[in-house]
């Protein structure tokens, strides 16, 4: 909303008034009576009254063009050095007190009168918001401000807050008129209008107006709920649910899929505030309503959502905890870090790191508050994930400080848990032996292990201590390419040091250098079944790129399941590792694993459409690319995955987009019935056979159905192409039909291919094939014969007059032998031949075709010669 063009924020505001004879002053853009009676400038500046009949409206505007004239006035003047000077104008300036009165007696639903005020309403909203916005900017940071003797810093700093609450409902004043702007043009009204000419712009303009209400409602609403503005927030709240849920039944039968996204993230950003308002008027189970509700759209956050919802559960969790609710702060702050840590952390602000781990400590505190053994060993985790190792980078000694005072604080609950003791143990000795500042790290260290001495009566554990001495030793022989070094270490350690994620990777990386294939493939399984956290299999798949060595590399990849990275490596290779076997059948795999996970989803808005797309996209394009090269069945199983790639798009993306992978669906349906015709034709199994034609006749079928209900939309020339494809599939599909001996599809499939328009020719030559074979069943007569005649003339007649004339010379061929027999040709279908033939020759006269008449005159006559035998 900030800095909106459409209304002219750019233009130089007037800072001062312009005193004028009369005692009116001139703000640049209306002129307002010193009595407030409502008189304004037109556009050319001639100062004729406005009717305005509407007195609350007229009431509303007067109140709008002295507010922006002291926002604008107090915006020249604010700046650090006069900032007292500046608030001074505020707290004496009878106008702000004004607008909290203005706010709660809002007026609504203004007369008709009012909506050709709505775009000059619109506009200085618009402005209002705008330098509301600046002075909210320009407000002075308290840490920048220097306290002098007298306290003055600490007073301007309550005139400060003092001030922010006036731009809170500076913002609420703006909103409400934009809200009033949009009712008084009728928006709502234009969105169910028809989708032709103005209508459809007026619509357009209507869903883009609502778009910009939702922006700066949620904006408006995050400020109410930060100022404890509750009532402000309440009102705010129940205009952004109506904007939503209209937007939505619009969204429903039409709209653009980018402004469908946008409406869809600002409903989720309006549950994230709803959560919060919940919380501020302590009804905690609409809180946990509308969490599940913000929850259920986390895929449209985008990533200032997800901080703004994770932020909201923080301070929820921490004022619970300020309360002593432990078990309810534990369970938002968990919420809390589950959905910041959701996110790609690289790609929030740097206010998200902040609160990470502000969230961790928070909860730290809450778990250890709860003092069961579960929430003792959840906060240990949590205290392993503030990264000793980072500290130690930083400040060794303050590193291992905080070991020290966890040890102190937490000794008796750790005299029990002997597994994070050693850890612990093990880390210390880490940091100290490594350290910069060897004196002051032992005598922490030393004190450190005076502690565990006293109040712990176990002993550690011998592999605890071991573990850290081979692992180090592992390093050094690596270091130095040592590789029977490095072996000989492995095998002196313990069987639980060598299953360890990290020795299994030190190993792995020994073993791609030596070439022991069967001990890198056993270290690279350990690791994935060791450790959920996948860094480590990365670190694999970087050393096997960067040995050089691409069969580790692709295993590797395997293993992570990162299909694009697989798909670089296959593609990128020229040699014969992209025409493996055993590569196309982990690739297949992969995408049959995926498309598996989707259907099967209970939510499948987790999945998103991009997602979707690059999957369908990519399992179409490796079948159609290699085609010629992969297996028959590798090539049906990926565009199987495409075509249910597909399916598994949602109906309401749009129709440019439905139409997209729609058509990619038929050429998946096209390419796999070819590649089915293929198989069967060559299978010599008949069972295997069969099913290769009736999989064949699936696709046929979903490629026809497809092409009915789009093919009034589709442009000539690709209609063209898809009724070419369509009879090529139903050539195939009257083979598989007669191979799967259903006569009685056979009808239905000729049927069909009439919409292909095939020429007449062809059409001609097939039909007497068929006329000839049926000739020679025993039971088929010269009558039933006759029947088909007349049909193969009926369809050559006026279509290829040449197929016409070699059709009546068999005829009468055909009338001639008959005649000699028990069945003579039968005389009405001769009669029939002459007269159509007839009033086809005179048709030809009348056209001027002579040469053609002539022809068919010749033939008539040949014919004419039969009748009268």
């Amino acid at each position: 909303m900030a800095e909106d063009t459409r209304a002219g924020v750019a233009r130089q505001l007037l800072h001062d008034w312009a005193s004028r004879g009369d005692g009116r002053k001139l703000n640049g853009k209306g002129l307002v009576g010193g009595d407030g009676d409502g008189m304004m400038m037109d556009d050319h500046g001639n100062g004729n009254r406005t009717d305005v009949k509407d007195k609350r409206l007229r009431g509303l505007l007067v109140f709008a063009h002295k507010l922006e004239n002291d926002l604008t006035s107090l915006d020249a003047s604010l700046s650090r050095d006069a900032f007292n000077f500046a608030f001074a104008t505020v707290n004496g300036n009878g106008r702000f007190k004004d607008l909290e009165n203005n706010i709660a007696t809002f007026p609504t639903k203004l007369s008709a009168s009012a909506r050709d005020k709505a775009q000059e309403l619109d506009e200085k909203a618009t402005d209002i918001w705008n330098v509301g916005t600046r002075l909210k900017r320009s407000l002075p940071e308290k840490d920048s401000q220097e306290t002098d003797d007298d306290g003055a810093t600490s007073k301007c700093w309550e005139k400060r807050k003092e001030l922010k609450q006036v731009l809170v409902m500076v913002r609420m004043f703006a909103f409400l008129v934009l809200d009033c702007a949009n009712e008084c043009d009728n928006s709502a009204t234009y969105l169910h209008m028809g989708s032709r000419g103005k209508s459809n712009d007026k619509r357009e303009k209507a869903r883009g107006n609502l778009l910009r209400l939702m922006k700066v409602g949620i904006k408006t609403g995050k400020d109410c709920l930060n100022e404890q503005k509750i009532d402000y927030a309440v009102k705010v709240l129940e205009k952004l649910a109506a904007y939503s849920e209209t937007l939505l039944h619009a969204y429903e039968s039409y709209g653009i899929m980018e402004e469908k996204a946008v409406c869809a993230r600002y409903t989720a950003e309006y549950f994230v505030l709803r959560t919060l308002l919940a919380w501020r008027q302590d009804d905690m189970q609409l809180a946990e309503h509308m969490f599940n509700k913000s929850k259920a759209s986390k895929h449209l956050f985008d990533h200032a959502t997800t901080e703004s919802l994770s932020d909201t559960l923080y301070e929820m969790g921490k004022a619970l905890l300020e309360k002593e609710q432990h078990t309810l702060a534990v369970k938002w702050l968990e919420r809390a870090y589950e959905v910041l840590n959701g996110d790609e952390l690289d790609k929030l602000s740097v206010d998200a790191t902040e609160l990470r781990i502000s969230i961790i400590e928070t909860l730290i505190k809450a778990l250890l508050h709860e003092k069961t053994t579960e929430s003792i060993q959840r906060a240990q985790d949590l205290v392993g994930l503030l990264e000793a190792e980072k500290l130690h980078e930083k400040a060794p000694s303050k590193a291992c400080t905080v070991l020290d005072d966890m040890i102190r604080l937490r000794i008796k609950e750790f005299a029990v848990m002997m597994e994070w003791l050693e850890k612990t143990l093990l880390t210390m000795i880490w940091m100290t032996v490594s350290g910069r500042e060897t004196d002051e790290l032992l005598a922490i260290a030393e004190g450190f292990f005076s502690i565990i001495t006293e109040n712990v009566e176990k002993p550690i554990g011998v592999e605890a201590t071991m573990a850290a001495h081979t692992v180090k030793l592992l390093l050094c022989a690596l270091g130095r390419d040592d590789i029977d070094c490095a072996r000989n270490v492995f095998c002196s350690m313990s069987d639980a040091a060598k299953e360890e994620p990290l020795t299994r990777f030190l190993m792995y990386k020994i073993a791609i250098r030596s070439g022991d294939v069967e001990l890198a493939a056993e270290c690279l399984e350990k690791v994935t079944l060791c450790s959920q956290d996948p860094t480590l299999l990365f670190a694999c798949v970087l050393d096997a790129q960067k040995a050089g060595n691409k069969t580790n590399v692709l295993d590797a990849l395997w293993m992570v399941t990162i299909i694009i990275l697989l798909l670089s490596v296959i593609e990128g290779e020229e040699t014969s590792i992209n025409k493996s076997g055993e590569n196309i059948e982990k690739l297949c795999r992969l995408f049959e694993g995926a498309l598996h996970t989707v259907q099967k989803a209970q939510d499948r808005e987790i999945w998103t459409i991009l997602e979707l797309e690059w999957f369908s996209k990519n399992s179409y394009n490796l079948s159609l690319k290699h085609l010629s090269v992969w297996e028959p069945q590798q090539s049906i199983r990926m565009l199987a995955c495409c075509i249910g790639f597909v399916d598994c798009h949602p109906q309401d993306i749009g129709q440019d987009a439905h139409d997209d992978i729609t058509l990619r669906k038929m050429f998946c349906n096209f390419c796999a019935a070819t590649t089915f015709v293929s198989i069967a034709r060559a299978e010599q199994n008949i069972e295997i056979q069969l099913q290769s034609y009736l999989n064949l006749r699936k696709h046929v079928t979903s490629f026809d159905h497809l092409l009915q209900k789009k093919l009034e939309r589709l442009e000539e020339e690709l209609t063209e192409d898809l009724l070419q494809k369509l009879s090529v599939l139903l050539a195939f599909d009257f083979e598989a039909a007669c191979r799967l001996k259903d006569w009685d599809g056979l009808g239905e499939i000729i049927l069909k291919a009439g919409i292909c328009e095939a020429p007449t020719q062809v059409l001609i030559m097939t039909l007497k094939k068929i006329t000839n074979v049926t000739w020679e069943m025993e039971g088929f007569d010269t009558i039933k014969l006759s029947k088909y005649m007349r049909c193969l003339f009926q369809a050559a007649m006026g279509n290829d007059d040449k197929i016409a004339e070699e059709l009546i010379d068999q005829i009468c061929m055909l009338a001639a032998d008959a005649a000699e027999t028990d069945v003579p040709y039968p005389t009405q279908e001769l009669e029939w031949l002459a007269t159509k033939s007839f009033n086809h020759a005179i048709d030809l006269y009348s056209a001027d075709q002579d040469d053609e008449c002539r022809e068919m005159g010749r033939e008539i006559y040949y014919c004419r010669g039969i009748l009268c035998g």
